[in-house]
C-alpha cells in the first residue's frame, strides 16, 4: 500500500557565517540524539494516524 504525503513543511535556521564560531549554538551529542528520537515518533505517529484514517473512510 502506497501512502502519499501531501504536505511536507521544512524549518531552516540560516547562520551568518560573518559571526565568529563559538557564538553559534552547538548541538550536542545527546541533545541530537534526543532531538532525532522525538522526530522518529512524530513522524511514525502522524503516518499511523494517516492509516488509521484511511481504513475510516
Amino acid at each position: 500500500m502506497a501512502i502519499e504525503i501531501k504536505e511536507l513543511s521544512i524549518h531552516v535556521k540560516i547562520i551568518d557565517e560573518d559571526k565568529p564560531i563559538h557564538s553559534q549554538n552547538v548541538i550536542g551529542k545527546r541533545d541530537l540524539e534526543s532531538y532525532m528520537e522525538y522526530m522518529i515518533k512524530e513522524c511514525t505517529q502522524k503516518v499511523l494516524e494517516h492509516l488509521k484514517e484511511k481504513e475510516e473512510r
